[in-house]
């Protein structure tokens, strides 16, 4: 399992990556890296995490196109209204 933690200019969050999506995205993980996230939130002890089950690396040129495969994603399994999933 990995912690990572994720900012942007105005907040930062932890995300718990478990084994399964470690090995899937091992490379990914680096300082510097641009990420898309997917995941089930988790407010454990008043601090909210992200528990992923899908990343990808995000780049500017794909950015759309990721943001609407990873909705499709929520949306074809259920997740897209307000329910704890996000990316």
């Amino acid at each position: 399992m990995l912690f990572v933690k994720i900012e942007d200019k105005i907040a930062s969050l932890e995300i718990l990556v478990f084994p399964r999506l470690l090995k899937e995205t091992a490379g990914l993980w680096q300082e510097g890296n641009a990420v898309i996230c997917r995941g089930r939130l988790s407010n454990k002890d008043n601090e909210l995490k992200l528990l992923g089950d899908k990343a990808k690396q995000l780049e500017p040129d794909k950015a759309a196109k990721l943001a609407a495969e990873f909705l499709k994603l929520n949306k074809k399994n259920g997740f897209a209204n307000g329910n704890g999933y996000g990316f």
